[in-house]
């Protein structure tokens, strides 16, 4: 399952939430790395390539999802800047069509002739990817090290534009209690040392 950013566009999806990791799951963590978050957002169909194309200034980029504006539809749409053919030279978003026969695949450029044919399974990358929202239902916890007894944490949310905000810090020290509670999250600690946290979730966050 992949994570990436939401694009504005709405789509008709099922708003859901993703745990990483989930409760119950034992985890490892290195300093610096967010040992939990919550995100809510859409699952969607996608495309993610394998492969690199260019011709008549139409791009597919490898890696880059490529996903159905909505469950039912039948355009790919690109999370990038695929289309350079207009007269201003402003990059836009072509859609792509994708078609199947006797196993091999055709990605067709929307409202061109371009196609690109003979495409595996494996080059096109059929996949879920997961599109957090942002807002408040996007909350992290991050493991920034300790020192002697005392590990450091910290809080934070992402709002509708990526980025982190009403973030602050946690102290806990571990000689007296290996379970850090926070906002009602509850991580239970195994094993922490300067570089690494071993744990696992007892509880979500309470909304």
């Amino acid at each position: 399952l992949f994570f990436i950013q939401a694009p504005q566009a709405q789509t008709r999806y099922t708003s859901e939430t993703s745990l990483v990791p989930e409760v119950g799951v034992n985890a490892d963590a290195y300093v610096g790395d967010r040992i939990f978050e919550r995100m809510v957002g859409t699952t969607r169909e996608c495309l993610v390539p394998t492969f690199s194309f260019e011709k008549h200034y139409l791009t597919v980029e490898a890696g880059k999802p490529m996903c159905l504006g909505s469950p039912g539809d039948d355009e790919y749409v690109p999370s990038y800047a695929n289309d350079n053919t207009r007269y201003d030279g402003a990059p836009g978003k072509r859609n792509l069509l994708l078609r199947e026969k006797k196993g091999k695949y055709t990605l067709k450029f929307e409202k061109t002739l371009l196609s690109i044919k003979g495409l595996s399974e494996d080059e096109i990358g059929k996949k879920k990817v997961f599109f957090p929202q942002g807002g408040n239902g996007h909350k992290f916890v991050s493991y920034l090290g300790m020192s002697d007894s005392i590990a450091k944490f910290q809080y934070g949310e992402v709002d509708e534009n990526g980025l982190e905000r009403n973030k602050f810090d946690s102290f806990l020290d571990i000689n007296e209690s290996k379970t850090l509670v926070m906002k009602g999250l509850v991580i239970e600690i195994d094993e922490i040392n300067t570089t690494k946290i071993s744990y696992r979730i007892i509880r979500d966050f309470k909304l």
